[in-house]
């Protein structure tokens, strides 16, 4: 496996020499977006300073309300409890994907063995 070192660059050089960033297919944002949906979105957070690369950051949760340019959203608490859910909202020009994904499953408490043998 490759360390971030060895991964390639994704900027590249035009004709003139000068540094161009990769352009990222941006998708077309629906007009209506069900309340209640699970989703992730993909959002550009700017440029990094150091490597001039484009920072996305990605979000899961619910949608709250969307009006068709800024996404209200419930944001799923970490898996191992460590941030808690959260309303966000998101402007629609830095959206870069959103896609629904299904919802996480129920854990279910595990039966202690010692109860068995008592």
């Amino acid at each position: 496996m490759q360390n971030s070192s060895q991964l390639p660059d994704h900027n590249y050089a035009d004709n003139q020499g000068a540094i161009q960033q990769p352009q990222y297919a941006i998708q077309q944002l629906p007009e209506h977006i069900p309340t209640g949906i699970r989703v992730v979105v993909r959002r550009s957070a700017g440029i990094d300073e150091e490597t001039g690369r484009t920072i996305l950051r990605d979000a899961v949760g619910h949608v709250i309300n969307w009006d068709g340019s800024t996404l209200t959203l419930l944001r799923d608490e970490s898996a191992n409890g460590a941030r808690p859910a959260q309303i966000i909202t998101i402007e629609g020009k830095t959206i870069v994907r959103i896609k629904p994904v299904p919802e996480r499953p129920k854990h279910y408490p595990v039966a202690r063995p010692s109860t068995m043998y008592e």
